[in-house]
């Protein structure tokens, strides 16, 4: 498509990011496994055959809607979203917390918290609990423990 549209293997190439090589080893494939010249190749041009412009025509519109969902499942990743289920002890359910809690939620708005604040030691798994923060040792080897102190 890129090389169509560029007519050149070489702007193709710069769009892509990929070897100029590349592009036209892919595309001479792309005829072989079709059977059918796409491209007219000269030394001074590059243009499409009539069965490279029938197939540029009917791979145009759908390879824009794949590109346009790509985009948009890319920009979701990089903008989280979602609930996050977090339980914290009482000692944590204090004002510093609450500000900590806040300003994460300023910053990632697509993030809906449930927050559990009890001293409980509830079951992550059966509570579908993401985050857990807890003082002391873990009764359970299997969970991840984070000896990293940070400020809250």
């Amino acid at each position: 498509m890129r090389v169509a549209q560029f007519e050149s293997f070489s702007r193709a190439a710069r769009a892509l990011g990929m070897p100029v090589s590349t592009v036209s080893r892919k595309g001479t494939a792309l005829e072989e496994r079709l059977g059918v010249t796409l491209l007219q190749r000269t030394t001074r041009k590059l243009s499409l055959t009539a069965q490279g412009r029938a197939y540029y025509n009917q791979c145009s519109e759908p390879l824009s809607h794949l590109f346009d969902a790509e985009r948009v499942l890319s920009q979701t990743q990089k903008k989280p979203e979602g609930l996050l289920r977090i339980s914290a002890p009482v000692i944590l359910g204090q004002e510093t917390f609450y500000a900590f809690l806040s300003s994460f939620l300023k910053t990632y708005p697509g993030i809906q918290v449930d927050l559990f604040v009890t001293n409980l030691f509830l079951d992550l798994i059966v509570e579908d609990i993401d985050v857990a923060i807890r003082f002391g040792e873990l009764p359970d080897s299997s969970l991840k423990r984070c000896t990293e102190s940070r400020s809250v």
